[in-house]
């Protein structure tokens, strides 16, 4: 079990690191701004399960520890994980105006889970969130406490709570802009681009090894 002592050094840090722009954030934003605070959400929820019950678990059953050991189970999940960014921005970028009125396409919109999917995919594909978790948690964990692994699921739920709670206002801010989008065609064209953009430069930086 985790004390007061871990949390007065864990939550502050982790405060501050979910409130940095990166991945998740520009993820849950392009999909809130096309498609409103309903979209950001699921796509939130997404990644927040993915966290969850893959990257946290992986690393308190040490699952994550041999895959980051493992050359090629770590480059199959990152090439993997980058292709299907690019693939979500191609397939934006080239997606034709919508057919039928507003309102069906809303209704459309309203009933897909997509959102969720794809956050949880691109989530679980990312290898880097594993090599993270597993260089960052361990330095909160205390050998006197108790189990290590309980200790850095405890820590994980902490880190996914935060996360989560960051993603959720980045989700709503991004809705506000689809209500402006919903009443010009220039915008809906102009956000179209941005958010392929945003996919295919996610994809890339996750395929390209950090030069550090």
């Amino acid at each position: 079990m985790i004390d007061s002592h871990q949390l007065a050094l864990f939550v502050p840090v982790i405060v501050v690191m979910v409130l940095l722009p990166g991945p998740d954030v520009l993820f849950v934003l392009a999909q809130s701004a096309r498609g409103g605070a309903r979209d950001g959400i699921l796509a939130m929820l997404g990644i927040t399960s993915a966290f969850f019950f893959v990257h946290v678990a992986g690393a308190a059953l040490g699952i994550s520890a041999l895959i980051v050991k493992s050359v090629f189970l770590f480059s199959v999940l990152k090439y993997a994980g980058a292709a299907y960014l690019i693939y979500l921005g191609v397939k934006t970028l080239l997606k034709r105006k919508e057919s039928g009125d507003f309102a069906s396409s809303e209704t459309s919109r309203r009933t897909s889970t997509r959102p969720f999917a794809q956050g949880f995919i691109t989530n679980v594909l990312n290898p880097k969130v594993a090599i993270f978790m597993l260089a960052f948690l361990p330095q909160f964990v205390m050998l006197n406490h108790g189990s290590v692994a309980v200790q850095i699921l405890e820590l994980g739920a902490i880190w996914g709570v935060a996360g989560a709670i960051a993603l959720s206002l980045v989700a709503f801010a991004g809705g506000s802009f689809a209500l402006l989008r919903s009443r010009s065609e220039r915008i809906q064209r102009l956000e179209r681009y941005i958010t392929g953009a945003i996919f295919v430069s996610l994809g890339l930086r996750v395929a390209i090894p950090d030069r550090r």
